[in-house]
């Protein structure tokens, strides 16, 4: 399954800006202009190569569709919304109930995400319920973080099966 186009440009997109802030605020902190919160107060690496001259990071970007992502969060600026906080969660689902979902990530970690009446299955790329998830399906859960920190899942995608 390609990644969207759409879904690619944003998430490079979302790199180049925070990438450019970052840039901003080492300028800014090494020219003296003016006191830098202590948090923003970072070291920004020019991008990374590998030995054959490819930007490394255009592939998670590219791995990010095909399930490989572990764990990320970003901040957007949704024109309806305002800022708001998305969580990417990817891994097996180790439970699955009425009210919750908890994915068994790469490393040993785990993190547990609400669902509601809200929450969006995919499998197979159609439309499913929360109640054809189940324990061992390979996922990418994508959540909203509320003002408490807590996520709630949005889309859940639940992977072809291996030569499926």
């Amino acid at each position: 399954m390609a990644t969207p186009r759409r879904r690619l440009t944003l998430g490079g997109g979302a790199l180049v800006i925070l990438s450019a802030v970052g840039v901003g605020f080492v300028q800014a902190n090494s020219a003296g202009a003016g006191s830098v919160p202590a948090t923003a107060n970072i070291a920004v690496a020019p991008p990374a190569t590998a030995a054959d001259g490819t930007d490394v990071l255009s592939a998670p970007l590219r791995l990010g569709g095909r399930g490989l992502v572990v764990h990320g969060t970003v901040t957007v600026d949704s024109p309806k919304d305002g800022l708001i906080t998305v969580q990417i969660d990817g891994g097996t689902i180790a439970s699955v109930d009425g009210h919750s979902v908890t994915i068994a990530e790469k490393g040993g970690g785990s993190v547990t995400i609400a669902i509601d009446k809200n929450t969006r299955v995919r499998r197979d790329r159609n439309r499913a319920a929360v109640a054809d998830l189940k324990a061992g399906d390979t996922v990418r859960v994508f959540s909203r973080v509320g003002a408490d920190g807590a996520a709630t899942a949005r889309l859940i995608v639940v992977a072809a099966a291996a030569g499926g």
